[in-house]
């Protein structure tokens, strides 16, 4: 998650360092393409959704004329998670019950901001980042289970807004839409993509 942020009063010297909090709500979609001998299967595959959070801490120059430019890097915990359970004849008469659940878990990334206040309090701006994320695969099989993960590499896409409560203490409104690689394996390629959208503080050093 990435900010710029406004602060009236500035030089074109000034160096701000910032830390913040924030949280919201996450909403991933991971494109299936199965491949079947000629035949080429898609769909839209699975959706995920969940709560979020973010760690953030960054740096930013005011440059004049309301412009401002930074970078920032951040941590993001996940609570998206799409669970299916599939009931399976073993050719014996007995149904084995297979679960499986796919999660976002976490996920990080840096990427460069460019914002412009609109009045002396509150800003808006644009980022564009590299985002590096891990989902993890749990399945089980009539209470036997395995897990594995997997770290997909994508790029980050944000708009927000923010301004100030008090002193240095900030607000901001940030929505974030992250397209990941896809990976293959067994025939079948996945291709995830998440829409995040949060509110946090952050306080200006």
């Amino acid at each position: 998650a990435l900010v710029m942020l406004g602060v009236s009063g500035l030089s074109h010297s000034d160096v701000n360092l910032y830390l913040g909090l924030s949280g919201g709500f996450q909403d991933v979609s991971v494109e299936l393409t199965e491949e079947d001998g000629l035949d080429v299967f898609s769909s839209d595959g699975i959706a995920m959704s969940g709560f979020s959070g973010s760690l953030f801490a960054g740096l930013r120059v005011y440059t004049g004329s309301g412009i401002f430019i930074g970078l920032e890097g951040g941590l993001d915990l996940s609570g998206a998670e799409h669970s299916a359970r599939a009931e399976i004849d073993d050719g014996f008469g007995d149904i084995q019950i297979f679960d499986s659940t796919l999660e976002l878990t976490r996920s990080y990334g840096v990427g460069a901001v460019i914002g412009r206040q609109i009045s002396a309090d509150t800003a808006l701006y644009s980022r564009l980042g590299y985002q590096r994320s891990r989902f993890k695969l749990t399945e089980s099989l009539d209470g036997v289970s395995w897990s594995g993960y997997e770290d997909f590499n994508g790029a980050r896409l944000g708009l927000g807004m923010e301004t100030r409560l008090h002193d240095q203490l900030f607000l901001r409104f940030d929505w974030s839409y992250t397209k990941y690689e896809s990976k293959s394996g067994g025939g079948l390629k996945l291709q995830p993509d998440e829409r995040n959208a949060q509110v946090g503080f952050f306080y200006l050093f």
